[in-house]
């Protein structure tokens, strides 16, 4: 039965970490630009952009960790379900959004992509930082033969 121990969670809190951090700091940088650029409705296109994509991609993230701990084999699914859910509602905030008078609407759409970017970009350096091992060395099962009779020493499935 897979592990549903809460002392997993901590990774699981570290592949959000390091992308939320990522697209904060792009976000703010794209708040700036847009505040620059378009005054008090680009700061608030800006920030609500950066908390968007936030809240969406680390709920998303935290939502495949849990599956992940529960049912690894729907692992894969269920990323690619919620990424193309996650894009599919983006896109049609910016569809709603764009004649909005109250922000700047391109201010939030180039932030809303700048930080999709921005997330990819550290899932992407946090999942190669926190590889977790697919074959534990030593997991064979009794009597499994790690070299094969004339095998050239490299151990099974090499």
């Amino acid at each position: 039965m897979p592990s549903t121990d809460p002392a997993a969670a901590p990774e699981v809190v570290t592949l959000v970490r390091i992308p939320a951090l990522v697209t904060i700091v792009v976000g703010i940088v794209s708040t700036i630009v847009g505040t620059v650029m378009a005054g008090g409705k680009g700061l608030l296109g800006g920030l609500l952009g950066t908390v968007v994509v936030v809240g969406f991609f680390a709920a998303g993230q935290l939502i495949v960790g849990r599956v992940l701990r529960t049912n690894p084999a729907l692992g894969l699914n269920v990323a690619l379900l919620v990424y193309i859910v996650q894009i599919g509602v983006l896109l049609v905030l910016l569809l709603v959004l764009k004649d909005a008078s109250f922000f700047a609407p391109k201010v939030f759409a180039f932030t809303v992509m700048a930080c999709v970017l921005a997330w990819v970009l550290g899932s992407v350096v946090a999942f190669a930082r926190n590889r977790q091992p697919t074959i534990v060395p030593g997991s064979a099962p009794p009597g499994y033969p790690l070299d094969p009779p004339g095998g050239d020493g490299a151990g099974a499935g090499s």
